[in-house]
């Protein structure tokens, strides 16, 4: 996997991992702390993984976010990524996370 920081000085400020996969680059743990956000921190490091992911020769990022995470669909949709599927975790009779894609 490869790890993406963010710094503000010496203070970690956000996160994210992003694994090679058949067709994509999928991220994961994306964090940017409370105090950060809102501050094209988010923008700069899905920008940092499509470049990687250019790299790499993948077309697209994939995520995946729960489902009762509405802030988070709306900013991933607000940064161009859709959603391409709804997926449930072992147990349940209905959705409790979505997939979403960037095309790059």
């Amino acid at each position: 996997e490869t790890l993406v920081l963010a710094f503000d000085g010496k203070d970690l400020i956000g996160c994210g991992f992003g694994k090679d996969r058949a067709h994509d680059l999928y991220l994961g743990k994306l964090a940017i702390h409370p105090n950060a956000r809102r501050q094209g921190i988010l923008r700069t490091m899905i920008q940092r993984f499509a470049a990687i992911a250019v790299e790499r020769n993948f077309e697209q990022l994939t995520l995946e976010t729960r489902i009762e995470l509405t802030e988070n669909h709306a900013t991933f949709k607000a940064l161009g990524f859709r959603i391409t599927d709804r997926t449930s975790h072992p147990g349940f009779t209905r959705a409790t996370s979505l997939t979403m894609a960037l095309n790059l």
